[in-house]
C-alpha cells in the first residue's frame, strides 16, 4: 500500500502521542495523568503508547533494591 499524504500525517500523530506518553511517563508523570491528558477511556491504551526505556525500568527496580537492603 502506497503511503500518500493523509497516511503520512495519520504515521506522524500516532508517532507524536508515542513519544508525548512515553516522555511523559519517563518524565515522572503517572499513567493515570498520562491518560487525561491524552484523552483516553482506557488505561491500556495509554500503556500501549507508553513504552519505557530500559534505564527507566532499571532504575525503578534499583529503588525497591535500594529499600530491601
Amino acid at each position: 500500500m502506497p503511503l500518500n499524504g493523509s497516511t503520512i500525517g495519520v504515521l506522524i500523530q500516532l508517532d507524536t502521542r508515542h513519544f508525548h506518553a512515553s516522555w511523559s511517563v519517563e518524565s515522572g508523570r503517572s499513567l493515570y495523568e498520562v491518560q487525561e491528558i491524552l484523552g483516553h477511556s482506557d488505561p491500556k491504551v495509554t500503556m500501549h503508547y507508553a513504552h519505557l526505556s530500559t534505564k527507566t525500568l532499571l532504575d525503578a527496580s534499583s529503588c525497591v533494591s535500594a529499600k530491601l537492603r
